[in-house]
This record gives structure tokens, sequence and C-alpha cells, in this order.
């Protein structure tokens, strides 16, 4: 992929998802950004499974099947205004906003602010979900994507298995450093199945978890 420039702009959550419809806002929004030499433009948040963890935030979602019409319109208007695009994808994990039935983490721990625990993840559970973050990559590369962005950071569900704060799990996915980034491994290796090697996979992590019992820059890199 060639790059005109290098100015990126981020994923920045835009809550522009209306009754499962992309508004009209949106494609402005992108319009604009991609007619000003913002060439490299990533998507908001964009949920592969369990939407309803992050219901009424009307964050981007590529669950469905049938959401790939309504993203190829909008990829085909920032290609032709001569910009890359790029989805990033992720689950809420605990950093959700609302208060959901089930809030899925590594571990089951008491979460601030919810007066409950997160529902520690069976097996079943993290093979589902890995294989949502396959299917929704491969959507996107449906519509026309450039590439995608794993979300690894911030606290939602890749960054709380990363995280020892959150993890403590005794299995194979938790534990050491290497247990911990099972999670994100297995879905990288399953979205380069779907997708095939001429599409762009990308992660975003945080360095640190900015608390000591976290993890530190020398762990991931």
């Amino acid at each position: 992929m060639k790059l005109k420039n290098r100015f990126f702009r981020g994923a920045v959550g835009e809550n522009g998802f209306t009754y499962e419809r992309i508004p009209e806002e949106i494609f402005k929004l992108y319009d604009q950004l991609s007619k000003n030499e913002v060439v490299n433009i990533f998507t908001g948040f964009t949920i592969v499974s369990d939407y309803n963890s992050a219901s009424n935030v009307n964050q981007f979602r590529i669950d469905k099947d049938e959401y790939i019409p309504k993203y190829r319109k909008l990829v085909e208007m920032v290609h032709k205004n001569g910009a890359n695009f790029f989805m990033q994808i992720g689950h809420v994990g605990i950093n959700v906003i609302q208060n959901p039935e089930t809030i899925y983490g590594p571990s089951s721990l008491p979460l601030p602010n919810k007066n409950k625990n997160s529902k520690e993840m069976t097996k079943e559970d993290i093979l589902r979900i890995e294989n949502d973050f396959a299917k929704g990559a491969l959507r996107a590369k449906k519509a026309g994507f450039d590439g995608i962005e794993i979300h690894g950071a911030h606290f939602y569900l890749v960054s709380d298995f990363l995280s020892p704060i959150y993890n403590k799990r005794t299995d194979e996915y938790g534990g050491n450093d290497e247990n911990r980034a099972r999670f994100l491994i297995e879905i990288i290796g399953k979205i380069r199945k779907k997708v095939g090697n001429d599409f762009i996979v990308g992660v975003k992590l945080n360095c640190e978890d900015g608390d000591k019992n976290g993890i530190t820059e020398e762990a991931f890199f």
C-alpha cells in the first residue's frame, strides 16, 4: 500500500451507527477528512460481537454480513477522494459504558461503578470471540477497507487478557507474558487465515498499564 503522506487520523469513536445505519453526518466527516490531505484514516472502535455490552452508545459494528454494503459505500467515497481506509475492530470487554447483564473478561473481578463482577470467559467464550474477530476482519475486507487494526489497548477485551491486573487465569491464557498474549496471537492467526496475506493487519497496544502491577514496555517490546 502506498502512503501519499504521513498524516494519519487515528481511531476516534464517532458514536455514529444509528439504528443500524451510517448517518449522513458520518459520511460528511469522512468526506471532509479524506479531501483534506488526511490520507490514512482509521474508523472509530468497531464492535465484532456482543454488541449489547456497549448498548446505547451507537458504536460502529461489523458483527453481521448485512453491514458490509453499508461500509462499502463509505469506503468507496474515501477511496475516491484518494485516501487509505482502515477499520479498527475490537470487543469492549470490561470497558463498558452501560451496565449490561454480562460483562466479559478473562477473570471474574469486581468492577468499579458496576456493582457486579466480570464474567470469567470459558474456553467456548474465548474461541467464539476469536472467531468473531476473524469474521469481522473478513467483512471489513469484503467492504473494501485497506486493512484492520485490532484494538488491544485501554482495557478493552484484548488488553484485559494482556494485563496481569485483570487477567488472573491459571490456564494457558493466564500467568506469564506468553500465556496472557495467547488470546491476541490466536486472534491474529485466525484473521490471517480468513483474509489472506494481501490485507494489512495491525494491533493497537498501550506500552504500559499505568499501574506497577500491570504490563510494562519491556514485557511486550
